[in-house]
């Protein structure tokens, strides 16, 4: 997803009564770091709940299954990342090199602790410990396939969370391809088809007893709606008039599908499943808006540029990659733990809070300590040159980015 803490955005002004965002790369609004902390709290707070039983009944029963709701904090990773790799692309095309150095930024900044988690545990440690530490097909982990396998319901005990970084480079080889052949307008027009055509995506593969989770085509409507938003912001008129229609689309769809997660868990019922995902991506579609579009004097602006979430949204890619593990380590522990001592209420919330503590520490010892010395590479991928069309369009872009303050 992915996830992706350090994507150049837009860079947005400070002053609450400014109304111009100005686009680029390596520039980036402040708030979507809070959004990417928030997605990843989501996240965070949906696979530790996981590991506990459900209560029998009451309001614990009920707010047990509201952290169900937190699973779709990958929906607004897809939503951000849609938004913010369109918006790189557009606004490099015509670039000198625009495909060398889109892939070559990507892989320096997702590609080391991604495959240097992968030695490690498919390679290193199986040769220390004499025997495999997961189950996981090695080629699909090694390929970014690992959404293939659950896609035909063979869920490996580990990497399970990689299916998401499998999206996310899926959606990076396709994407750079389909901006650059395309004029802005007809790229919206693609993206509305790939929100369309992912819905038939999922009633074909919940149809022949598939899942629709996990399979890149069938979770693209959440991508290509960020990627939408990005294009459409780069209009005439920007993103003038967004806000009152982003509230009443968050409004909405948060009263529709909010009961559906209490009652289901998110997880039940196949034609739930195919709609679902599409009115998520509205929601976070929305939220994207509101968080661009809200200074940092105001309530949500105030709240996305929070110092904790958008230190939280800087090491998200490593906190989701590391994170499954720590809990791996307490599940294991646990079905081991013949005297019950691991399922008193201190037991739990002390796991709760050692996952979260050494998720966080792993992923800022990553990287600082390692990933920062691939990210200095991206010097020989720097954007080239632009030609006098492709100015000509980003010049467009910069005046048609005028937001509301």
């Amino acid at each position: 997803m992915t996830i992706n803490p350090t994507t150049p955005a837009l860079a947005s002004s400070d002053s609450p009564t400014t109304t111009e965002v100005i686009p680029g790369p390596g520039r980036h609004i402040t708030a979507l770091d809070g959004l990417r902390g928030l997605a990843v709290v989501f996240l965070l707070i949906f696979h530790i709940f996981q590991l506990e039983a459900e209560p029998a009944s009451g309001l614990a029963r009920i707010a047990y299954r509201s952290t169900r709701i937190c699973q779709t904090g990958v929906d607004l990773f897809f939503v951000l990342s849609g938004f913010l790799i369109t918006g790189i692309l557009h606004d490099t095309k015509g670039s000198s090199g625009f495909f060398r150095n889109f892939y070559g930024r990507r892989t320096v900044r997702i590609f080391p602790l991604y495959y240097g988690v992968l030695i490690v545990a498919t390679i290193i440690l199986p040769l220390l410990l004499g025997h495999r530490v997961t189950e996981a097909s090695p080629f699909a982990l090694w390929t970014y396939t690992a959404n293939i396998p659950p896609t035909f319901h063979v869920d490996p005990p580990t990497f399970g969370h990689f299916w998401t970084l499998a999206i996310e480079e899926q959606f990076y080889l396709l994407w750079p391809a389909v901006i650059y052949a395309f004029t802005r307008t007809t790229a919206m027009r693609v993206c509305v088809g790939c929100i369309i055509g992912s819905i038939f995506v999922r009633i074909g593969l919940v149809s022949n007893g598939l899942s629709a989770n996990f399979f890149m085509f069938g979770r693209l409507d959440s991508l290509a709606l960020g990627g939408l938003l990005a294009l459409a912001a780069r209009g005439p008129e920007g993103m003038a008039g967004w806000k009152p229609k982003a509230i009443a689309v968050l409004t909405a769809l948060t009263v529709l599908v909010s009961p559906l997660y209490v009652m289901k868990t998110g997880s039940h019922e196949a034609w739930l499943q195919v709609v679902k995902y599409t009115l998520l991506a509205g929601i976070y579609g929305a939220v994207l808006v509101l968080a661009i579009l809200s200074t940092r004097t105001s309530l949500i602006g105030r709240f996305f540029n929070l110092p904790a979430l958008r230190s939280l949204g800087k090491y998200s890619y490593g906190i989701y990659v590391f994170h499954p593990f720590f809990i791996d380590m307490f599940t294991t522990m646990r079905a081991h733990d013949a005297t019950g001592r691991l399922e008193t209420p201190i037991a739990i919330a002390f796991r709760i809070v050692t996952v979260v503590v050494l998720s966080i520490v792993a992923a800022w010892l990553s990287f600082h300590l390692y990933e920062k010395r691939f990210l200095k590479l991206k010097r020989f991928f720097e954007y080239g040159p632009r030609t006098d069309e492709a100015s000509t369009a980003q010049a467009g872009a910069r005046r048609g980015l005028a937001v509301e303050g």
